[in-house]
């Protein structure tokens, strides 16, 4: 019987096993205990004192780390390029050029991120249904790594 209502489960051999989707708890005042039958990828696997597996939270913190990095690295350029774009005094573009084109320019290196994420995103998730995910992400982090290289090398070599 369910803690709260007194009504049967709907589903599994009792309150003891019973599998759904993420979701809060119905019930204010008491814990509700869920042990899946087998993990899937929208299921939290409870145990009987109510915490997550070790499992769970690991794999909780390696999404959380993954998130926050992507956030990180999509957040720089739009602390770092303004000054690199705008301030005179740590332009990279030539100063005779006018301040609109600074900005457009700035606009446009802001705007090449996103998309080509857009246009990427289907080819790469079309590419990996047919070569296999783990082969398309590494070609395409090696082909990052190779970039930021490029990048970091002709900064060093303008300074």
């Amino acid at each position: 019987m369910h803690a709260c209502s007194g009504k049967e489960w709907p589903l599994g051999n009792g309150p003891r096993e019973y599998s759904f989707p993420i979701q809060k708890s119905f019930c204010s005042n008491q814990k509700i205990l869920f042990v899946p039958g087998s993990l899937t990828s929208n299921t939290i696997d409870f145990r009987l004192n109510g915490t997550p597996s070790y499992q769970f939270k690991k794999q909780l913190a390696t999404i959380l780390v993954v998130v926050f990095l992507g956030f990180l690295g999509i957040s720089m350029p739009y602390v770092i390029f303004p000054a690199l774009f705008i301030n005179p005094a740590y332009s990279i573009l030539p100063a005779s050029w006018s301040q609109s084109s600074h900005a457009l320019l700035l606009g446009v290196t802001l705007a090449a991120y996103p998309a080509g994420q857009f246009i990427g995103s289907p080819i790469l998730g079309a590419l990996s249904d047919d070569y296999g995910r783990k082969r398309i992400l590494s070609g395409s982090l090696f082909i990052a790594a190779l970039c930021n290289l490029a990048t970091g090398l002709r900064c060093r070599g303008s300074s």
